[in-house]
């Protein structure tokens, strides 16, 4: 149980500001506008581990240097005291607490930061009795998971001027971005949708599932990396019998037959590479150039010897072709040099012309026989260089042979040697494979039966989580809460019910067998409105005292007779003479039903408001001095201090 035993405010110069509340029944703050009832609220909220600071400008802010709150927390007392931001800054999360079983209200001297609201929020949670808890967002849902707090119970504590009577919220902040599913979220822990240790089996089962999918992974990847070697094993047989090391008759029918093939392979030793003087190459590659040069010397003598007798024999032809001549008309048979070779006459002198004919005659018959007579030399001469060059062709062919031979015998060595590498490459692979290949158990064993017993374990961590679907055993409640709600309506003069709160949507509906009735899109009239929050609230409330579940005990309403009473036409009246009787009665019936509900269930309810009934109860559950003329949140001369 924890409500609210006192408000206190400092002013700067120490003074203290004192509110005390009654526990477990209704407590009532009335005064006209502007009094500073609407501050209540923010105070409380401020001094429960919010941060913000959202008490309104001016004489409250001006006046008071420290805000604090006196909780009720089962059989303790918890002070809670903050100073305002520091100016110009809209958050402080600096606190004073205090936890005894009595606490003396400290002077202001006193008052220090001694915590924060972090801090704060965790002990009051923890001694409210809220476990811990997370709500995990479904999967595909991007929003972080949640943490129910007494932060979350702000929703169901507080109904400002402004929410009490919405027609679009329900609760206390839903305005805000990212409060409405936060409501939600945390809603479920509050009704005890969830188990309590929920949280605790969670972690359980996140971590043994973490676990389960670690095992299961590293089996599949032993059973991966036990195909692979199987394969690999395989597949070194192969690659042995491709270089010669295996012949193709042996076929491994299991990895254990290729791991005793491949063992055997292990003494090989390569053949003996053949000695391939590489120099020889060179000196025939050298001969075979002197003998082609030879060849074309040879070759090129053959052609002028030819060419020689080609030429010899055309000047044969044409001389004999002239002495021929000269002999077929007789004209130096039997003639001397002094005889005319035409006519025979003796000539007295030698004629120089007769000479010259005569003397080329000669030399005509010397050359024949000159031509005639080498002719067979030179035939003889070119048939010896016949000789030499087909010789020389021979010793050309029988060296090139002698270099392919020293070639291929070189080839020959290369492909031993490449042949031997390979064979090497292969060994070696098959060694390395044999030293990193653990012996035929089977590796997976030991993991599937980690798998096993993980798989067991998690199982059973699931069973003993609530199976039943949560969105049944919400809707369970949720009916529960919805009767309650339709029987505290019956109450007020509102639409008749039967009603239910829409958690899907945070408004309350009154059903009808054709249209419902929804609060924030076809319900009318500000009476309905408020209604519908007050029975929504107190049958939460209903729910949470009669569960026994960790929320505060306490409700506050800032002007819950707004509807009937606007502030700015009834701000004077104390009494309800001017009311029409149908908003008198309307309101009797609003306060009967929190005072009935605060006697049954023991739930504080704190009434901010500025009406003033007449009635005894009203009048007994009016704390502190009622709030007109001189008397204010803030004292009279504390604004004149200022």
């Amino acid at each position: 149980m924890m409500q609210i035993k006192a408000i206190l405010l400092y002013n700067h110069t120490g003074e203290i500001r004192r509110i005390n509340f009654k526990l477990n029944q209704v407590n009532i703050i009335t005064g006209k506008s502007k009094t500073g009832k609407s501050s209540i609220i923010p105070i409380i909220s401020y001094c429960m581990g919010r941060s913000r600071f959202q008490v309104a400008a001016g004489v409250i802010q001006d006046s008071v240097a420290w805000y604090a709150v006196l909780y009720q927390l089962n059989d303790l007392e918890v002070f809670i005291a903050k100073q305002p931001p520091e100016l110009g800054q809209a958050r402080n999360n600096q606190a004073y607490f205090e936890i005894a079983q009595q606490i003396d209200i400290p002077e202001m001297q006193a008052l220090f930061a001694n915590s924060n609201d972090d801090a704060v929020v965790d002990e009051l949670s923890r001694r409210l009795g809220i476990s811990p808890n997370l709500n995990i967002p479904a999967e595909g849902e991007t929003r972080e998971s949640l943490s129910a707090t007494i932060r979350h119970t702000e929703y169901y504590l507080f109904q400002p001027q402004d929410v009490i009577a919405s027609r679009s919220i329900l609760f206390y902040r839903q305005s805000e971005p990212q409060i409405p599913q936060a409501i939600k979220d945390t809603m479920n822990y509050f009704l005890g949708v969830v188990q309590e240790d929920r949280l605790s089996l969670i972690y359980q089962i996140n971590n043994k599932r973490r676990e389960l999918r670690s095992a299961k992974r590293d089996l599949e990847e032993t059973k991966s990396l036990i195909a692979e070697r199987v394969n690999r094993g395989i597949s070194l047989v192969i690659e042995a019998q491709q270089v010669g090391l295996l012949s193709q008759e042996h076929q491994p029918q299991s990895f254990g037959e290729a791991l005793e093939l491949l063992r055997t392979l292990r003494g090989w030793q390569p053949t003996i590479n053949p000695i391939v003087v590489e120099d020889r190459q060179f000196s025939l590659q050298d001969q075979i150039v002197e003998l082609r040069r030879e060849f074309q010397s040879t070759h090129e003598k053959i052609h002028a010897a030819e060419f020689y007798i080609q030429s010899a024999d055309g000047y044969s032809r044409e001389a004999s072709e002239q002495t021929s001549r000269l002999q077929s008309i007789h004209l130096f048979e039997d003639s001397a040099l002094d005889t005319c070779p035409l006519c025979g006459t003796q000539l007295l002198k030698v004629s120089a012309s007769v000479e010259s004919i005569y003397r080329s005659l000669l030399n005509l018959q010397s050359d024949l026989e000159v031509v005639s007579g080498e002719r067979p030399e030179l035939e003889e001469y070119i048939n010896d260089l016949r000789s030499q060059l087909e010789e020389v062709r021979r010793q050309i062919n029988q060296k090139e042979l002698d270099l392919q031979a020293a070639i291929s015998e070189q080839e020959a060595a290369t492909q031993i040697r490449d042949s031997n590498a390979r064979i090497a490459r292969v060994v070696g692979r098959i060694s390395y494979f044999l030293d990193t290949t653990p012996s035929l158990d089977d590796e997976s064993a030991e993991l599937r039966i980690k798998v096993e017993r993980l798989q067991r374990e998690f199982d059973l961590l699931e069973e003993q989580l609530d199976s039943e679907n949560l969105e049944t055993r919400r809707m369970s409640i949720l009916n529960i809460i919805g009767n309650k709600m339709t029987e505290l309506s019956q109450q007020l003069d509102i639409e008749e019910g039967p009603y239910r709160f829409d958690w899907r949507n945070l408004t309350v509906v009154a059903d009808r067998p054709v249209v419902p009735i929804v609060m924030n899109q076809n319900m009318g009239s500000a009476a309905n409105h408020l209604g519908s929050h007050l029975i929504a609230l107190l049958a939460l409330h209903w729910y949470f005292i009669n569960q026994d579940r960790p929320v505060p005990n306490f409700l506050v309403l800032d002007q819950p007779t707004q509807v009937y009473f606007p502030p700015e036409i009834f701000e004077n009246v104390v009494g309800l003479e001017d009311a029409k009787d149908e908003d008198r009665q309307a309101v009797n019936k609003i306060f009967d039903l929190l005072f009935n509900f605060a006697e049954a269930y023991g739930l504080q309810i704190v009434v901010l408001d500025h009406a003033n009934l007449d009635s005894i109860e009203f009048q007994n559950a009016i704390v502190d001095n009622v709030w007109r003329g001189d008397y204010a949140l803030i004292p009279l001369d504390w604004e004149q201090d200022t």
